[in-house]
């Protein structure tokens, strides 16, 4: 895992080689075929290759660098956009390097215009990639020592950190690698078969292109069992896919050009002398059939270094994937660099060099064998790894540590974390004389030295524990334990480095593929009714998902009824709570008519007219009278819905948004009588208003019913909105920040929005329950037809902050307004916020 650090580390700083070398062999080409200079051409093919091969090892520094960045939190789309743009830029440019190599300038003029546009075409995306890149640093702060926690990881990015390959996954991978380790193998058998025996060799050569062939098609195959033709269940697109299909045809294509070569070869050409045209021939076509198999190993050995592990791309294993992938690619470029050189070698050449490339050409081969034979999905056998078992006795973490391993396991409700240590192959415990050891508990990069005293001390210690109390509501930690090494007189410090702890109660997707999911937490579900273990409503049915232009079920509407009073004012309310002072909006320069109005309105929604008075039902409410909303939910027959759920401790949340989203309220309708909810309000500006009325009836999902409604008088200009141009705003003595993951968030994906709220530069942590949670969240596109009410992740306590987490889903490009309600001090605070979904 040391190792694997490291190669991490160098991503950064190797990514600039290749960026510069790919672009100077463009201009050198340019230069060259527009002059016709044979020397500037050469100076081209040669930084070509340097910087291809350069770009293979930054990427496998890359996919060490993503698997630690996903541990640090960074969010999980950005690095998979990154790292599928430098998958497609370094094939093109490998692609590119091999025929530059196996065409001649001189003789291939003609194609040259198409080889410099294609490589023209890998340049733009190798500027898009290195863009792509530098944003993750920028944005996402990946590789980037924060000293604090980073935004909190989504439940998508939990869910794939937590993907393992299972025991039958693992097996299949390491048999089909020792079947290919079988097909090289038989390769330098016949290789060494024709340098001891060149008749019997000569003879035998038809048996490798037929293999080539046999394996092609074995490969395009069974390389995946879970995705075409076999299976449907892993996308074709998927790059580990990609990468194995595109080996199959690399070796159909040789192995059949190999077989229809042959067949053009001429008999009895040792008898014949060396100007005969058919030796001449015969020659011509060995020394293309070289040159191929030389292309052959060469883009072989460039696609293992790119080779990414989808199954389990952020797991332990990944980090022994690509580190077998890589010594394997580099025996493989040194194979296709030894036939190249063989094949190219000048008639002049030395005999004894001429028998030392044909020697190492086999040798080389049966290295590849060799690694291939020896592979385990897993940490590599020639680091010491070999036989390392993952089995995990208390259904913890498992991890490697010198000649033995670590078992981690942490109890959330506790807090307490406990190593256990135990020998390399078994079960057994592994002892060793400290009474204590130390974890290194990162949340983000932010890291915490946790001390983990021996369970039971005697001589012969191989359990410890520790309370992390600071892991109060974590969703995910990385944790590394150290441990002195028993075998070396200086008892060096040995890491432990263990996968991400995540939590199970968050690590769910989305949407939740249960029977009865619950109607405010859809991530939490079973196979039979039962209670959610968050918020502690009743599971309902999951339904298919509703479009989302479509916020509520056929089977259900809502009545609005408006009505007015005769007298101006309303002289008795039901609540007499104090009354406040609020501005429309926050965003300034907006709406000017908006922001300049100011209007009282209670703390909680006024009910009740004067006993006595007279109600009269208008169609259009006025500024100047206080207008009662009867809201009554119905179901398709017009019946009654008499009974809705508790959400939130309130029965109907009421959304009232001007219709340019300057204005905003957020109120609730108390039951007048048995299924008729009303609400006497008091609309602050003439114009166009949007009431979104979120209820649950009892047994069903949740319903969102949007009513429009016009407020007469003269109206002024339309706000227009504009994104908020910083990540934090004030509001009065606070500041709010607003940090969105992944950033920026992409339509028809889970998006978690983290407020951290700080007044007058403190933190605040002592923000309260507002409506039995940490605080509210709705978001409603600019032309109003999609809206969105979050809850946050954090339901139960008594004080929250200073961040607060909601998840939520944006269905579509465009224009959204965000706002977050909280409530310190007893006193209401709305941080509104406007962000674009590209």
């Amino acid at each position: 895992m040391e190792l694997g650090r490291l190669f991490g580390f160098l991503h950064p700083a190797l990514i600039h080689f290749p960026l510069v070398l790919l672009l100077a062999a463009f201009c050198l080409e340019l230069v060259g075929f527009v002059r016709r200079d044979g020397r500037v051409a050469g100076a081209a093919r040669l930084t070509l290759i340097v910087g291809a091969v350069a770009t293979l090892f930054a990427f496998v520094c890359g996919n060490f660098a993503e698997i630690w960045a996903a541990r640090d939190g960074v969010p999980q789309e950005p690095m998979e956009q990154h790292e599928l743009y430098a998958t497609i830029t370094s094939w093109l440019f490998v692609f590119l390097a091999a025929a530059r190599m196996y065409l001649r300038t001189a003789n291939h003029r003609k194609w040259m215009p198409v080889y410099l546009t294609f490589l023209a075409a890998a340049c733009i995306l190798l500027v898009v990639t290195g863009h792509k890149g530098a944003m993750l640093v920028y944005h996402q702060g990946a590789g980037v020592q924060l000293g604090v926690p980073g935004p909190a990881p989504t439940n998508e990015d939990l869910a794939v950190l937590r993907q393992k390959q299972d025991t039958e996954a693992l097996w299949y991978s390491d048999k089909m690698h020792h079947v290919f380790g079988c097909m090289v193998l038989i390769f330098s058998g016949l290789l060494l078969v024709e340098l001891v025996s060149p008749k019997l060799g000569i003879r035998l050569r038809a048996v490798t292109p037929i293999l080539l062939v046999v394996g092609g098609i074995f490969l395009m195959i069974w390389s995946d069992t879970d995705s075409w033709p076999l299976s449907g269940q892993r996308p074709i697109t998927d790059k580990e896919v990609i990468m194995h299909k595109t080996y199959a045809g690399l070796m159909l294509i040789f192995g059949i050009q190999g077989l229809t070569r042959r067949k053009k070869r001429t008999t009895g050409i040792a008898g014949l002398p060396e100007t005969h045209p058919s030796t001449i021939e015969a020659a011509t076509v060995d020394n293309r059939q070289g040159r191929a198999m030389a292309v052959f190993s060469l883009i072989g050995g460039a696609l293992l270094f790119t080779h990414v592990h989808s199954n389990a791309p952020y797991a332990n294993v990944a980090v022994g994937v690509y580190l077998h992938h890589t010594v394997m690619g580099c025996i493989a470029l040194c194979i296709g660099a030894v036939k190249l050189a063989g094949s190219a070698m000048p008639s002049q050449t030395s005999k004894s060099a001429v028998r030392a490339l044909a020697w190492a050409y086999p040798c080389l081969m049966l290295a590849e064998s060799i690694f291939l034979l020896n592979y385990n999905e897993g940490l590599p056998w020639f680091l010491g790894y070999g036989g390392l078992s993952l089995a995990a006795p208390h259904n913890g973490l498992i991890a490697p540590v010198g000649g033995a391993r670590a078992e981690l396991v942490f109890e959330p409700t506790t807090k307490r974390m406990d190593v256990y240590l135990l020998r390399h192959g078994s079960n057994s415990p592994y002892f060793i004389p400290d009474s204590e050891i130390q974890a290194i508990v990162r949340i983000g990069t932010e890291a915490t030295l946790v001390p983990l005293k021996v369970v039971r001390e005697n001589a012969e210690n191989s359990h410890f524990a520790g309370i992390a109390s600071f892991l109060d509501d974590v969703d995910m930690f990385q944790a590394q334990v150290l441990i002195k090494d028993l075998g070396q007189e200086t008892r060096k410090v040995l890491t432990a480095d263990f996968e991400p702890w995540t939590s199970d109660r968050l690590a769910a997707a989305h949407k939740s593929q249960a029977a009865y999911i619950c109607p405010m937490h859809t991530s939490v579900g079973a196979g039979a009714p039962g209670r959610c273990n968050v918020c502690g409503m009743a599971l309902v049915p999951n339904k298919t998902p509703r479009p989302w232009h479509k916020l509520h079920d056929d089977e259900y509407s809502m009545d609005l009824a408006l009505s007015a009073s005769k007298s101006p004012e309303p002289t008795g309310v039901v609540e007499t709570t104090p009354r406040r002072r609020i501005p429309l909006s926050d965003s300034v320069g907006t709406n000017r008519r908006a922001a300049s109005v100011e209007r009282l309105v209670p703390r909680y929604p006024v009910l009740g007219f004067p006993a006595g008075t007279d109600l009269v039902r208008i169609e259009h409410p006025t500024v100047d009278r206080l207008t009662r909303l009867s809201l009554t939910p119905r179901r398709s027959d017009g019946s009654i819905v008499e009974q809705l759920e508790t959400v939130h401790t309130k029965k109907l949340h009421l959304i009232v948004v001007s219709s340019d989203l300057s204005f905003f309220d957020h109120v609730h309708p108390m039951e007048n009588r048995v299924g008729t909810l009303t609400l006497d309000y008091t609309f602050p500006a003439p114009g166009e208003y949007v009431l979104y009325s979120d209820c649950t009836p009892t047994g069903g999902r949740n319903q969102v019913f949007a009513n429009h409604i016009t407020v007469s008088g003269m109206t002024g200009p339309r706000a227009v909105l504009e994104p908020t141009p910083a990540q934090a705003k004030v509001f009065g003595e606070y500041r709010v920040r607003l940090d969105l993951s992944p950033e920026p968030p992409l339509p028809g994906d889970e998006t978690q929005l983290t407020f951290t709220v700080s007044r007058n530069g403190v933190p605040v942590t002592d923000l309260e329950p507002l409506l039995g949670a940490g605080g509210h969240c709705v978001a409603i596109s600019e032309d109003t037809r999609a809206y969105l009410h979050s809850h946050p992740l954090q339901m139960v306590g008594s004080r929250f902050g200073p961040k607060v987490t909601f998840h939520t889903v944006f269905p579509k490009p465009g224009i959204y307004k965000i706002w977050g309600q909280f409530l310190h001090d007893g006193k209401p605070l709305i941080a509104d916020f406007v962000i674009r979904i590209p």
